[in-house]
């Protein structure tokens, strides 16, 4: 096991005790927990932070069932990145699709 690794398996064994442990004192509201815990999940939308909550109900106890925590750390960790951008100020300007065929575009000189 690598330094990266063991120090990634420390961060999400924590993490799932802490959110685990918040989830069942809010009688299984996941989404209770994490507001309970981390307050910047206010900055999200309510459908942000329902679809915040199911992710981590789900990658919380599978990875505590499974000992591998790398999923759910990469994921909380691309959530708080979010909210670090929107309490910066930056808002999402439009929706953006996903190009089946992407064009060719000059490289900037």
């Amino acid at each position: 096991m690598q330094v990266e690794d063991l120090d990634q398996n420390q961060c999400g064994v924590a993490l799932a005790l802490g959110v685990a442990r918040a989830a069942l004192e809010h009688h299984g509201d996941m989404l209770a927990a994490l507001r309970h815990l981390y307050p910047w999940t206010d900055l999200f939308s309510v459908e942000a932070q329902e679809q915040l909550a199911r992710e981590m109900d789900s990658l919380v106890w599978a990875s505590a069932e499974l000992g591998h925590f790398g999923q759910l750390v990469r994921s909380f960790t691309s959530w708080q990145g979010s909210t670090e951008a929107l309490a910066d100020g930056m808002r999402p300007e439009e929706t953006l699709t996903w190009l089946d065929d992407a064009p060719d575009v000059p490289r900037p000189t």
